[in-house]
């Protein structure tokens, strides 16, 4: 039976790089637009008395589907201005390698926005946490899952228009027994409308200058 893996990134995707399995690869499906937030945080995230997530910040989720046991997710990092504008709910409430309780949401609604990377079991982390250092890092899983379809790999919130790139590698059990890797990378952010505007504007001036030059 041919392993086949697939990545769907609810909400937003740049692009889907095959790795060492580019053999056993038979689908790789993106949703959404590149560079587009799943969802923005809402107010009771924000207004959290705790530590609210960032006001209309973005929230994006990456969600992963396999015919085998994932492994490991390894090579982890977050690049770009992202890197050092995640949002993270410390412990004991929050954790960056699980989702949150649902038994803490009520005393930390913003819990709901936290950042994390995860696997389908117990996972434990090796290397720096989040962001990662795109090396040594990896949310290695513990337990045999088996296949997985449309699981919840990780959760990153930044503030509104924050850019970057998430990346890193799944490691998967592939049914002879052999475990083998794909690699992924995400962009992150935007520019808004406006900014985009005044880009455009900013072209068209400098156009104009060149022909009236000319």
């Amino acid at each position: 039976m041919t392993k086949k893996f697939s990545f769907a990134a609810l909400g937003l995707a740049l692009c889907l790089i095959a790795g060492e399995a580019a053999a056993d690869l038979i689908n790789a499906s993106q949703i959404g637009t590149s560079g587009f937030p799943t969802r923005k945080v809402t107010g009771a995230e924000a207004g959290d008395v705790g530590g609210g997530a960032p006001a209309n910040g973005d929230v994006y989720e990456f969600r992963v589907t396999t015919d085998g046991d994932i492994l490991s997710v390894f090579g982890v990092s977050v690049d770009g201005a992202a890197r050092g504008s995640l949002f993270n709910v410390p412990a004991p409430f929050g954790s960056n390698n699980e989702p949150p309780s649902p038994a803490f949401i009520p005393l930390r609604p913003a819990l709901t926005a936290d950042s994390w990377v995860s696997t389908p079991g117990t996972t434990s982390t090796l290397g720096e946490d989040l962001p990662g250092d795109g090396v040594n890092t990896t949310f290695g899983d513990l337990t045999n899952d088996g296949n997985q379809t449309d699981f919840l790999f990780a959760r990153l919130t930044v503030p509104e228009g924050t850019m970057g790139v998430f990346r890193g590698s799944i490691a998967i059990l592939g049914d002879n027994g052999e475990p083998f890797n794909q690699a992924f990378s995400f962009a992150l952010g935007i520019p808004e409308p406006a900014t985009l505007a005044l880009a455009g504007m900013g072209l068209i001036g400098f156009i104009a200058l060149r022909r009236k030059a000319a």
